[in-house]
């Protein structure tokens, strides 16, 4: 009892000023976040487990290490290369804070966590497949579906070896993805 009627207490908060301002600022909130769900939510398209079928068995989820590819290895050094060399430019002008030793461009806006959010999901799209940073395509434009899309993934080469071996054995198998792309080159 004690618990609830803690949610619903708000004696403290009402007599002081700031106190109101935020329950009203975040009641505000809640029925924008509200309202953005109801509106967005016949334009999502994301399925849970549960809502995919409800007969599946028991989840078995095994931890392997896939080994990058020598492509992959390029493509990361490329991605890593290629942000520094944006981010120290020979023309920009930098200067050393005395208390940290560290340097920092002058005049420039503070855009490091874009930049590093930027570069951490290239090299998260590396090492999910190097085709989804650029892929050979074919005259028509579309991807190039060879041996190559295997060979090229560390990933994709276990996955190809692992799906054989079950397929041997007669089991079914459902790949779940955070990124549509990737889906689409398992397809």
């Amino acid at each position: 009892l004690a618990t609830f009627q803690t949610w619903f207490d708000f004696d403290e908060d009402l007599h002081a000023e700031e106190g109101a301002a935020r329950l009203v600022a975040e009641e505000m909130h809640n029925k924008t976040v509200s309202k953005l769900h109801t509106i967005l939510d016949p334009f999502l398209l994301r399925r849970l487990k549960a809502d995919v079928e409800l007969g599946l068995p028991q989840k078995h989820e095994y931890m392997i290490l896939a080994p990058l590819t020598s492509t992959q290895v390029k493509v990361t050094e490329a991605v890593a290369n290629l942000t520094l060399a944006s981010v120290v430019n020979e023309d920009d002008d930098f200067k050393q804070d005395e208390a940290t030793g560290s340097w920092e461009k002058v005049g420039a806006v503070n855009n490091k966590s874009t930049s590093l959010a930027n570069v951490l999901m290239q090299l998260r799209k590396c090492c999910n497949h190097p085709y989804l940073l650029q892929a050979p395509l074919d005259p028509m434009g579309d991807i190039v579906v060879d041996e190559r899309l295997v060979e090229s993934c560390g990933k994709l080469k276990l996955l190809d070896r692992i799906l054989k071996n079950l397929k041997e054995n007669g089991h079914r198998v459902l790949i779940f993805c955070q990124m549509t792309r990737m889906l689409d080159l398992l397809e």
